[in-house]
Order: C-alpha cells, then structure tokens, then sequence
C-alpha cells in the first residue's frame, strides 16, 4: 500500500485538474480575449492556467495578446491547432505562417502548424513569413501600427 500512496496522491491531485485541451464545438464557446462565439475550429487556441482554468481563443491573435494582457496569471500550458490535420499543438513548439492569402478570425492572417515542413508547404501555395511564437507579439505590435494608419474590417 505504502508503494502505491504516491500514486494515488498524484493521481488524485491531478484528476482535479481539467485534463486540457478540450476539443469544443463551433458556436458554443465564446473567446476569453474578444468574447466572440468561437465558429472556425481551425484556428481556435487554447490555454490552461497553473490553477486548472481552461481559457478558449477564436485565434492565435488572441491567445497571444491574452497572454500579454495577463501577465501575472501563470500558465501551465497554451496550444494552437495544426492547420491541416486540426490537432493540438503547444504553442511554444508550433510554426506560424502570416500569409494575406490565409485569413485568420481576427484578421491577424495566421495559421498554425505542428512541424517547419507544413508551414513550408502551405507557405509555397500561399506566400507569407514563417514565424516562431517569440516573434508573433512583435509581428501583432507592428499590426496594430499600420491599423492606425489603415481602418480595415474584421472578417468573421
């Protein structure tokens, strides 16, 4: 029995936790960042903090400056989907491809992918910069310098 307590005490500590991230439903979540109804599953972005609470973003865009607004929050975890297979990448180890021809939720135009090779691949059909996550803040803070300079409308 002794063996096996800490087990136990683990696998209840745990179980408590939300087991993340969770696979949603088009329409039924709502972005924790915009609090629009998160409708294109190929781009939502998920987030855990270290307390268990699981946070939906419609886009990267979101979940990126979600993270910069939080700061203080910490984060267990954070995943993006892989844009051609939809499944759940970390956020720190995904490719970012920004690329006109590919509009995301929030008019960020970014896709997420597990390896360089799909962003590759996606990037020859449709142009763009492939990016790490340390690049996207500063690839959305130079965003929202040209926005002041041009009003464009969000697609949705």
């Amino acid at each position: 029995m002794k063996k096996l307590l800490p087990f136990i005490i683990f696998f209840f500590f745990f179980s408590c936790t939300p087991k993340a991230p969770v696979d949603i439903q088009a329409g039924m979540e709502e972005c924790s960042l915009c609090k629009m109804k998160i409708v294109d599953l190929k781009f939502n972005a998920q987030l855990q903090t270290t307390k268990g609470k699981i946070h939906h973003f419609d886009s990267i865009e979101c979940l990126v400056k979600w993270i910069e607004q939080n700061k203080d929050i910490e984060i267990k975890n954070a995943w993006v989907k892989d844009y051609p297979s939809g499944k759940w990448v970390e956020y720190k180890k995904a490719f970012y491809l920004v690329s006109k021809n590919l509009p995301s939720p929030m008019g960020a135009y970014l896709s997420s992918y597990e390896t360089l090779e799909e962003a590759q691949k996606i990037q020859k059909e449709k142009d763009g910069q492939i990016h790490e996550y340390k690049d996207l803040s500063n690839y959305l803070k130079s965003l929202n310098k040209d926005e002041k300079h041009h009003h464009h409308h969000h697609h949705h």
